[in-house]
């Protein structure tokens, strides 16, 4: 379950930090309000591919975290791939992503790709 998104400098967001709380989620508001933005950042943190289009006008890099609830099955996965740290009830993702070097977050995302199948379970 997805418990908290974190997004700094993305597209036309400057700061944002959302908690989630068990149950069910809206996002509801008018159009061009940022609710696709919201779940733009969200796909990045699972492996959708990015260009450097997403990183705010004037900034050098964006910040995406997204922060989630685990089961047995995904600690074991941390577990057997080394990346299990702290909270074994935690997983957090973290993108940073630089136009500069946007080729090192490409490669980093087949690694999150990976545990983007894993959540899927």
């Amino acid at each position: 379950m997805l418990r908290h998104l974190s997004i700094r400098d993305f597209v036309i967001v400057a700061a944002l930090d959302l908690e989630f709380e068990r149950g069910f989620t809206v996002f509801s508001g008018e159009t061009g309000a940022g609710k696709s933005i919201l779940i733009d950042a969200l796909a990045l943190t699972l492996g959708a591919r990015a260009d450097a289009s997403i990183v705010r006008t004037g900034e050098a890099r964006a910040d995406i975290t997204a922060e989630f609830s685990t089961h047995a099955q995904v600690s074991r996965w941390l577990d057997e791939h080394a990346l299990a740290v702290g909270d074994a009830d935690t997983v957090m993702l973290r993108l940073e992503l630089d136009p500069n070097r946007l080729a090192q977050v490409e490669h980093r995302m087949e690694q999150l790709h990976s545990a983007a199948r894993t959540f899927r379970m």
